[in-house]
This record gives structure tokens, sequence and C-alpha cells, in this order.
């Protein structure tokens, strides 16, 4: 299951017990505190995630620990895509000389139990990304997939985060972001 998931290399150090939230990284706790509760609860809570918060916070860390307890502890099938990495792919099944197709790819995406959507807020938007987006999360939604997305980007006061979200997701997916997961800003 660990394969499947898709974990890069480069996170398979990180877990839920190895993320650093002491010293001067105590304002991080609430966001770990979050993350096991929900690997705990889940699935109880299929609401699903959203950590959100300044580069280098440790959202993916997190986002990966949760997969691999989720994966270890309770045998449930997670799916880790960088978000980047996915439009390029897709972008590629456009081309006449690849064998697949655009939905072909999203299968897994919209399948997977839990989906690891790492660096959302990181693609400049387009119009084929918004409606990529869109297609991915609407999907999952109506068939009540667990959304779980790390999400770079400044810190808001809590008035500001559904602006930011509306402004950066789109009108839909903003909507369909806010009444499903629980949300983190703690990083």
């Amino acid at each position: 299951m660990f394969a499947a998931a898709r974990i890069p290399k480069r996170y398979e150090h990180c877990e839920l017990s190895n993320y650093e939230f002491e010293g001067s990284q105590l304002h991080l706790a609430p966001a770990r505190m979050a993350a096991c509760r929900f690997v705990e609860e889940y699935p109880v809570d299929k609401t699903g995630l959203l950590l959100v918060g300044t580069i280098g916070t440790g959202k993916t860390h997190l986002a990966v620990g949760i997969a691999k307890s989720l994966i270890r502890e309770k045998g449930i099938p997670c799916l880790f895509y960088d978000y980047r990495k996915l439009l390029k792919e897709i972008q590629n099944s456009y081309n006449s000389s690849v064998q697949t197709t655009e939905l072909a790819l999203l299968k897994p995406v919209f399948d997977a139990e839990v989906l690891v959507l790492d660096e959302l807020g990181a693609v400049r938007p387009s119009e084929w990304v918004w409606d990529t987006v869109s297609l991915i999360l609407n999907t999952r939604y109506n068939d009540n997939r667990v959304p779980h997305r790390p999400h770079g980007r400044r810190r808001l006061p809590a008035e500001n985060q559904e602006r930011e979200l509306w402004v950066r997701s789109g009108q839909r997916s903003a909507c369909r972001v806010k009444n499903t997961p629980e949300f983190s800003d703690a990083i």
C-alpha cells in the first residue's frame, strides 16, 4: 500500500511522530494535534483536512505523516500527488503520441479513499487550472471522498481566510473545500 500511495522519496522519513513543534516551533502544535485527531477519528470523520500556512512550516510533512499512519494503522489506501506534477501529466496526455487519456490519469485521483493533493496553491491559475482543480474537488465531493490538501499561503486573519480561499480556488471549489474539510490554519 505504501508504494501505491506514491509518496516521494524526499518525504519517506515523514511521520507524525517526528514532526517538530517544540521550542520556537511551539505554535505548530495545534496543526500536529489536528493531524493526529484526523487519523484517530478516521473513518468516522471523513470530512477531510486542509492544511494552510507559510512555506516551510511542515504541511507536506504532516500530510505524509497522516497518509502513512492511515495506511499502517488502519489499512486505508491513500494517494499522494504534487498538484503541479499531476497537471503536467494531464497536459502530456493531450500529446497524440501518449497512450493515456486525461480521465485515465485522473481515475486514481478520483477513486483514492484519501487523497493528499500537495502544492495546490503553487500553480499560477489559468482557466484550465481552475477547471482541473474544480473537476477534481467536485468529483471527490460528490463521491464523498476525503480531500486532504496541504496548501501553502501566507497566514491570514480568520475573517480573511474564506475570501483568500475563494480568490485562490474559485467560488465553487472554495465552497467544496469550506464545506468539506476541517480547516487547520495552525501552521
